[in-house]
Formats: C-alpha cells, structure tokens, sequence
C-alpha cells in the first residue's frame, strides 16, 4: 500500500486513511481526487457504463470500435496501482481526460501528424518515425514513447504505430502517463491533472473550458459516495462531457495555410474543423467557444448606427467618415475575425498626434526593416488608432495598400482603409490573445494601460464598452476582463520595500553567508522587497536564475524598479516557497512566508491575525469560504 505521503507498507498508517493505492482498507477521508469511495476498476467501470461512454462515439470517427472494455481493463492491471481499490473519483478523472483528449474517443491518432522528435541520448528518434499524438491521452514525443515501450516492455521507439493499431497498448500507453506524470498530483484535485496534461489550458489557452470540464467533473464527483448509484452517474458525466463539452488540443496545430486548427488540435476545412471551438486558421467563429454567427446580420446597420449615434459632440471628426458600408468592405478583406469598435467612432486619427510626430514620438529607429521617412508622422489613425512606423509598414505591405510609410495619412483619409488597417491589427497582434480573456487585448492593444504609463481609467473604459457589446449582442463576457496590474490598484499594496530595510542590511542582517552558491554581494542588501517582501540572499539569487532576470544578488533593487518583476519575484516565492503548504490551510502558509510571525520572534503578536483578515477578506470578494486551519 502507498500512504499519502508516498511511504510502502500493510498497517492501518499505510491502508488507512490518506491511502493513495494498493488494497486501501478505508472508504473516504482523503484529499483530492483520492477522496470519498474506493472500489475495483473492473466493478466501477462495468460493462454497462463503458458501454454507455462508447456510444457517444460517432459513426464517422476513425476509432469507433477501437477502443474496448476489455482493453481497458487489462492495461489498468498491468499496473499494481490499479490491482487494488482505486478512488471512483480518480477513475471518473482518467476517463474525462482520455475522453477530453481524444476527442470523445473518437480519434486513436493525430490528425495534424508532427514530427515531435527532440535531441534525446537516451530515446533517440528513429529515422523516418513520427511520435505524434496517438491513443487516449495522445502520447507525444519520443521521450514518452521511448520511457512507455521500456516500462512496458516494448519497441515504441522504432514502432510508435503500435499505439494506434493495438487497443491493448493504446491504453496501456495512456495509463502509464497517466500513473507516472499525472497521478502524483491526483490529491491536489482535478485541475492539477489537467494542468501535467496540458498546461496550455491553464495558463489561458481556453479558460472556459478548463472552468466547464472542471464544474461538470466537481458536481458529479460529490455524489459518487453512494456506491449503488456511482455507475448511472458515472455514465451521466460523460454524456455530459461527450455531448456538451468540447476537448482542447493536447498538440500544437501548425495547419497549412487555408486549414483551420479545430478545438481537439486537428487540421481541416469543414465546419467541425472551422467552426465553434476552431483555434486558427480561417475560422467561421470569432473566438474559441463563442456563438458561430454572420458578422452581416449581427452588425447591422441599425445596430452599427446605433453605436455612431452615441458620438453626440459636435467636434467628433469622425462624424460621417466610419459608415457601415465600409466597416463591411474592410471584414470582407478577412476570412474571420473578431472585433471592437473603439471610441464611438468619433476621432479619425489621434489628437495631439502631428505635435507628439514631431517630438519624435511612435518612431522607433531600431526597426530598420520599416524606417521612417522624413516629415512623416506614425500617430493613431484609424478605428483602432494604428501607430508606429513597425505597424505602418508591414500593414500596407500586408493589405497591399503601397508604402504606408511614405503616406500614413491614407489610414485616415480612406474610410475602408481606416477599417482594414483595424481588421488588420486585430488579427495581427490582438486576437491570439482574446482566448485568455478580453483583458489580454487591452494588454496586447496598448500595455500602457496595464502597467500604470497610461491612466487606469482607459483600461476601465474599454471593458464597460466591452460590457455594452456584449449586452447589444446577447453574449456573455467570460472572465479575465482586466488583468492583474488593474486588481493591483484595488488593493493595499502599500510598501514596495521593507522599512527599515537598508539600516537592517547595513547591520548584516538578510545576508546568509552559509549558503555560499549564494554569496552576498559587498554593499547589496537582502531586504523585503515586491509584493510579498522577498528577502535573504538564498532567495534572491535562485529567484533571479529562475526567473532569467539576471543575477539579483548583484541588483536586488531591479525588483522594486520593475513593476511586473516585483510580481514574477512574488509569484516565484510563492510557488516555490509557499503553495505546497497551503492545501493544509492558510495557517500553514503564514509560516512559510515568516515563520516569526508563529513564533513569537520579535515580530507583534498581531501580525499574523492581519494576514488571517486579509485572507478572509479576499475569500469573501472572490465567494469562496476560507476553510479551516485559518492560524499558525
């Protein structure tokens, strides 16, 4: 038996409570995905419920038949951590992420077929093989393929097709992934396994997914203790995961031109590839998971004049210039794309623009592929206010409007072009982003507004616009409306360094001269410094090197000079420091980041009942509840 520590013995220490695998003798009490009732594989996922997760399966899908009840089974018993009693909740997982992966276990092998070789000594790619995504999981890259065949005794190395023609080895491939990346993680619940699977997803690569898959597995995981009803629910889930939710690629796409990357990552031109869900190419959607729909008939010209009748000034020189018909001729130029209006329509080009031009403003001379030409000015034009001599050129190169260089004033004397050039930063530089939220193109349309060079307000503005869009157009607006440099300002970070901090520095403190791969810099202090106050040399240095922002022990200043630094240094700390603890509590966490705080060393006794109220307070603005093992 394997504790919850990862310890081997037969006692109730080891079978009890916490057990991980083997024949656990205990019915509930662990964490995660470990939690709540135990069975056999063979008795959860019975005939019945195989079958009823099989005939979701389409008649057209390559792999219908392929995959078998008793395929499944003998691989999960080639594994001694599946012999015993299993936690229903993890079989519930393993099966919604192989069916996740393979779309609905529709696919036994990529579509988009990859080389996936990397330089390896020790499982060398063979010549003329390919080791792209195939079976359940779509094993990938001939490091998994060359460590699967060796622990499973064999030649995937020199015959990865293997994985696809033998159902047997398909799923045997996919559990030993599954067993040796994913399932050390199973305790820390179902969003840890989907990020070892595909961390794409939850760094913003498709949120709402991850949240959907993530509510649908929660909700039918609570109910899996009563044993007599596990199979009919089991069976629920993944209708519901089969017919509602729809997989994400666990692979990079990488389509030839004209094809369209579709949401399980494969490549083509029909509707399943190109249309709700489709990651890129000549999409029919405007976004992953948004409603499919014509721009002509959403964007009508009732609904278009509508926006322009808000721009009452009597100033705005944009009355008149942005009509309908031209926002049509210039999407018209794009196969697919999505898009915002920005400020009402009124201005056409920036104010202040000429006089910024001539101070040398929005020309950036190490671009010497796209220089400026003399007595010319790259200042916002255009509904999205298109600016900088790097965006001018490759725009008129790109929409074959002749050297915008040499007469950017077109973009503002040329009501399609004014459009186009939009469309064209859109798709350019903005939309690869919008998968993460609407927050990620404020962001990726002017940074200024995130990081504090432009006032807050902007930022602020564009979402409310947003809101209104969305309201006009009956969609919802996801999450991730502003991004983290915007909440910033919201809450009580007051102390960008520690107080005191250079006096104690000067006094030797925060300087570790026992930890010599980290050896103090003469006149450098150690002292807290960002958001969570990093401090000591031994945390400086492994900070900088893993973060590649250079050696901090010489410059620890850079991380109150640099704002985002301040953060990455925060979450650094964290990571590495601090969230391993936390799934015992918050207490435990106020330990890990000043374990004086519990002791009593000096530190005021109030201290740590601070950190207590912030953390309430948090979990009340975000409406999660606090858990227990609040205090050190």
């Amino acid at each position: 038996m394997c504790d919850r520590y990862g310890y081997c013995g037969t006692t109730a220490d080891y079978c009890g409570t916490g057990c991980r695998s083997g024949p656990c003798s205990y019915e509930s009490g662990g964490v995660g995905l470990n939690a709540g009732p135990r069975d056999r594989i063979p008795n959860v996922v019975t005939t019945a419920v195989f079958a009823g997760i099989m005939s979701k399966v389409e008649n057209g899908c390559p792999a219908k038949g392929f995959y078998t009840r008793q395929a499944f089974i003998s691989a999960a018993q080639s594994f001694p951590a599946y012999r015993g009693t299993v936690a229903k909740r993890e079989i519930a997982a393993m099966l919604a992420q192989f069916s996740h992966e393979s779309d609905s276990f529709c696919y036994k092998e990529e579509i988009a077929r990859g080389r996936y070789c990397q330089a390896s000594s020790v499982y060398p790619c063979q010549p003329g093989k390919n080791y792209y995504g195939r079976g359940p999981i779509q094993i990938t890259w001939n490091e998994n393929y060359g460590a699967a065949g060796k622990f499973l005794g064999l030649p995937l190395l020199t015959d990865p097709d293997m994985v696809a023609r033998n159902p047997d080895v398909a799923f045997k491939c996919a559990m030993w992934f599954w067993n040796e990346k994913v399932r050390p993680v199973v305790d820390q619940g179902f969003g840890a396994t989907t990020r070892r699977i595909n961390g794409g997803e939850c760094d913003g690569g498709s949120p709402t997914r991850v949240q959907s898959r993530k509510k649908t597995t929660m909700k039918y995981a609570k109910t899996t203790s009563r044993n007599d009803q596990f199979a009919t629910l089991l069976t629920t889930l993944f209708f519901l995961i089969l017919t509602v939710s729809k997989p994400v690629a666990s692979q990079n796409c990488g389509c030839a031109s004209g094809l369209c990357c579709s949401s399980a990552g494969y490549c083509g031109t029909t509707d399943a590839y190109c249309g709700e869900g489709c990651k890129e190419g000549p999409c029919k959607n405007s976004g992953p998971g948004d409603p499919t729909v014509s721009l002509e008939e959403t964007v009508t010209p009732e609904f278009f004049n509508s926006i322009l009748s808000q721009a009452t000034e009597s100033n705005c020189p944009g009355k008149g210039f942005y009509t309908h018909e031209t926002f049509m001729a210039a999407a018209n130029a794009y196969p697919s794309f999505g898009a915002s209006i920005s400020k009402l329509m009124c201005h056409i080009e920036e104010v202040d623009g000429p006089a910024k031009a001539a101070r040398g403003e929005y020309c950036d001379t190490t671009k010497p592929e796209f220089p400026c030409v003399q007595g010319k000015g790259y200042y916002g034009r255009g509904a999205i206010q298109l600016s900088w001599n790097y965006n001018y050129g490759p725009c008129g190169r790109d929409l074959n409007e002749g050297d915008l260089l040499a007469t950017p004033e077109k973009v503002a004397q040329n009501q399609v072009l004014a459009f186009k050039a939009s469309f064209w930063y859109w798709t350019t530089n903005v939309r690869s982003s919008f998968k993460s939220g609407f927050g990620a193109t404020i962001r990726a349309v002017n940074s200024r507004e995130c990081s504090g060079g432009d006032s807050t307000e902007k930022a602020a503005n564009r979402v409310r616009y947003f809101q209104d869009y969305c309201g006009k157009l009956g969609v919802q607006p996801g999450e991730n409306l502003t991004l983290i440099s915007l909440i910033t300002t919201r809450i009580l970070m007051c102390g960008i360094e520690e107080v005191g901090g250079p006096a104690k520095a000067a006094a030797g403190d925060y300087c570790n001269p026992e930890k010599t791969e980290f050896p103090c810099v003469p006149g450098k202090g150690y002292y807290g410094r960002g958001a969570i106050q990093l401090s000591w040399n031994y945390n400086y240095g492994p900070c900088g090197r893993d973060l590649n922002e250079g050696d901090l022990l010489a410059t620890p200043e850079k991380v109150t000079q640099d704002q985002v630094l301040a953060f990455k240094a925060s979450f650094w700390y964290w990571t590495t420091k601090v969230r391993s603890s936390f799934k015992s509590g918050f207490g435990p966490t106020i330990k890990a980041v000043n374990s004086m705080e519990c002791t009593g060393g000096g530190v005021p006794s109030d201290t740590a009942a601070n950190r207590v109220k912030y953390f309430q307070d948090y979990c009340t603005k975000l409406d999660v509840l606090p858990g227990e093992n609040l205090n050190c």
